[in-house]
């Protein structure tokens, strides 16, 4: 297999996925319908619904009107949280991929409406899982949901491959009989709602406050605390004989102003108190970077009806691979290059970001990268059903440049 070939013709497959969900010519709500379109086409590597596919195809799925909207889905989701991220209240970026993000495009408010369009469309698109699109246009554009037309050569039947995966896993809802079952993939109507639903709750769970909303959250927390990396404010203004109170009236702004940021970043460290470094960084990264990832391939097993044990373990095996993913982002707006990266690297340092190279350094950040990039391919080798292009595909992730 050419992995560079094959990934290629599989993001130019999620593309077109993904573009035809796109919702386009929406009257007065134009606006923050071009805004949304800019957010999704504006690049991107499209390797959540590449990796969603790929977990499905793993366990015997077949049918694309079943995983095309979750596929979609995990992209719009994606996207919604780099919006949000580049806004000036979060990270404030005015660039992305080589492109100006979507607030330096269309201003704070409506990239915030934007990212909110893509949230709600992310689950709009996804429950079309349950009833497919009859227009045959749009089922064009994939090639119909017929098993026999994968677009990977190759493989085996989705009759052969589904019954081979139930025997290994036991998941035991899908039968390859014909008989009151949906067209194409020998599953019954309750059998393949079932997925759906569980699919649906899955992404939920790993789009939220249980996950990388949480996540996110803990990190701009977690910028605002004092760490190995830096000091408080309030540290530092002891450091120059000055009181808060003192700097704010030399600064001319409201005293009351500052001393509620003060009080919040009070009530922040003791909520975050008895927590170290190690752990509150696990946390960010498991949430806020894994959880999409982890939602991309449970999502991917769960449609194609792998057993429970099987989502835990793939569930392990994307959260180890989000760590490693994470850290060598962190790694590379250090020591990346700008032009291969699109965006100027050192603006976490800028920012004062807290992240695995500002709090242990460097040195510890490449180890802690490599032994996370170890375990993620040991992990992979356990699961029951094997991807030769999932294991290039880490293996791709983990040296990136960009």
């Amino acid at each position: 297999m050419d992995f560079r070939k094959e990934l290629d013709k599989r993001t130019e497959y999620a593309e077109k996925v993904v573009d035809k969900y796109i919702p386009r010519d929406t009257g007065l709500a134009s606006h923050v319908a071009d805004a949304m379109e800019y957010s999704v086409t504006a690049g991107g590597k499209r390797l959540r619904p590449i990796m969603m596919q790929e977990a499905y195809r793993m366990y015997g799925g077949c049918d694309t009107d079943t995983i095309e909207p979750f596929m979609a889905a995990i992209e719009f989701i994606h996207n919604y949280s780099l919006v949000h991220d580049d806004l000036p209240a979060m990270d404030n970026d005015l660039y992305r991929r080589g492109k100006k993000t979507t607030h330096a495009v269309y201003g704070a408010g409506i990239a915030t409406l934007a990212g909110d369009g893509l949230l709600n469309l992310a689950f709009e698109t996804a429950m079309k899982a349950f009833s497919p699109d009859p227009d045959p246009v749009k089922r064009e554009i994939s090639g119909g949901s017929s098993c026999s037309e994968k677009e990977i050569s190759g493989e085996p039947s989705c009759s052969e491959k589904e019954k081979e995966v139930l025997g290994k896993t036991g998941a035991g809802s899908g039968s390859c009989n014909e008989t009151d079952t949906v067209p194409e993939t020998g599953l019954s109507d309750l059998a393949k709602y079932r997925r759906v639903a569980l699919a649906l709750q899955i992404l939920g769970n790993r789009a939220g406050i249980m996950g990388m909303v949480g996540g996110q959250s803990a990190d701009m927390d977690a910028d605002g605390l004092s760490t190995k990396a830096g000091f408080s404010d309030e540290m530092k203004l002891e450091e120059k004989g000055m009181t808060m109170t003192e700097a704010v009236t030399r600064s001319g702004e409201s005293p009351d102003v500052e001393q509620e940021e003060l009080d919040e970043k009070k009530d922040l460290n003791q909520i975050h108190s008895g927590i170290s470094d190690e752990d509150r960084i696990l946390f960010i990264y498991h949430n806020k970077t894994s959880a999409l990832l982890e939602a991309s391939m449970m999502v991917g097993a769960a449609l194609a009806g792998a057993s429970g044990e099987e989502i835990r373990k793939i569930q392990e095996v994307a959260r180890n691979l989000g760590v490693a993913f994470q850290i060598q982002d962190d790694i590379l707006d250090v020591e990346g290059d700008e032009d291969i990266l699109g965006k100027p690297i050192g603006s976490d340092a800028e920012n004062e970001k807290f992240n695995v190279v500002s709090v242990f350094g460097l040195a510890r950040a490449k180890e802690e990268s490599q032994a996370y990039s170890e375990r993620t391919l040991e992990l992979l080798k356990g699961l029951s059903a094997e991807s030769p292009f999932l294991s290039e595909l880490v293996l791709y992730l983990l040296n990136r440049k960009k």
